[in-house]
């Protein structure tokens, strides 16, 4: 099967489970109803970065283009809701607990971020379970699934987190303090510009890789029925390097998922709230282009199940022919 074969397949399937989006969408209202929207209203712009995404309110943040110094923040913005709206197309939002600054917010926020995550990961085995049996939906076995992997999704959740920590605050800094001292002596803005975008296309592409490599490590120990979360991550090493399909497919998930925010983000920065109309009318985009992130994130999985079901089958046909 082709790359545009498993994604319309993947679709499709994600269609036939469509429920599965709901739950994420009603999980993430909710959450956002019960934690984040009062601690927004109480501690007002102070917690604004993390719990209300700027780049929704206001306009995207489009300045690594322009600008000749860049930082880990600006695409990653543009691809990514907050901690209170949605479920990252390609990238999980567990790297968010990074990149704040939680000396000036307080331990409030770095728990509310947490149960968020760790609600995402409750969902991923319910979600990921549904994808890999592929018969109706059933909010009980649905949630059965959620609690019985909850352990292993915990755990690559946790693994997962670290890693980025580490390419965040270890390998960009480090590899983007290189790129300022060796371009430090140059007069050309644009030789800046260029390395500098190089350097920043390493870190995302070193992220991908990350999310890339987990997701599967997911799927692997679900559909394999496998007890221990490391032995799957190292399958599915071993899967994602040794065909190309895998890489593949996820770049062309994200391409749609990075033109789906480019598109959100320049509408929402057309629009400007004034009236109550225009509130009601932004409102509705946001919660739209939510449901749309959330079910490109839900398609993702579908199709990564997909291929991974697929390849595993040729895997089978190749050693009968064997024997």
């Amino acid at each position: 099967m082709t790359i545009a074969t498993i994604l319309r397949s993947g679709i499709d399937r994600a269609f036939r489970n469509s429920r599965v989006g709901m739950v994420f969408y009603l999980s993430n209202v909710i959450f956002a109803a019960a934690v984040a929207l009062p601690l927004f209203l109480t501690l007002n712009g102070q917690i604004a970065y993390l719990t209300m995404r700027s780049e929704i309110a206001q306009h995207p943040s489009y300045a690594w283009w322009s600008g000749f110094r860049f930082h880990d923040g600006c695409l990653a913005e543009t691809m990514r809701p907050s901690l209170n709206s949605g479920f990252g197309p390609m990238l999980d939002n567990v790297e968010l607990l990074f990149r704040g600054n939680f000396n000036s917010f307080g331990l409030t926020i770095l728990f509310a971020g947490l149960a968020y995550i760790f609600l995402m990961a409750f969902l991923n085995g319910g979600a990921l379970s549904q994808f890999i049996e592929d018969r109706g939906f059933s909010m009980q076995r649905f949630l059965g699934h959620s609690g019985h992997y909850l352990r292993h999704m915990s755990a690559f959740l946790t693994l997962q987190g670290l890693v980025l920590w580490g390419i965040y605050r270890g390998i960009s800094p480090l590899l983007f303090s290189m790129i300022d001292s060796v371009t430090v002596a140059s007069v050309s803005a644009p030789l800046v510009w260029f390395v500098n975008l190089a350097g920043y296309i390493l870190v995302i592409k070193l992220v991908f890789i990350v999310v890339t490599l987990f997701d599967y490590a997911r799927i692997i120990l679900i559909a394999e029925k496998k007890t221990s979360s490391l032995t799957a991550l190292g399958l599915s090493v071993k899967f994602v390097f040794s065909r190309l399909q895998p890489m593949g497919l996820n770049a062309l998930l994200a391409g749609i998922a990075i033109l789906m925010s480019t598109i959100a983000g320049t509408i929402f920065s057309i629009i400007h709230p004034s009236g109550l109309f225009m509130v009601i009318l932004s409102f509705l985009l946001q919660q739209v282009y939510l449901f749309l992130l959330i079910s490109m994130r839900v398609a993702c999985y579908s199709t990564e199940v997909l291929l991974y079901q697929q390849q595993m089958a040729e895997n089978q046909q190749v050693k009968k022919r064997k024997h």
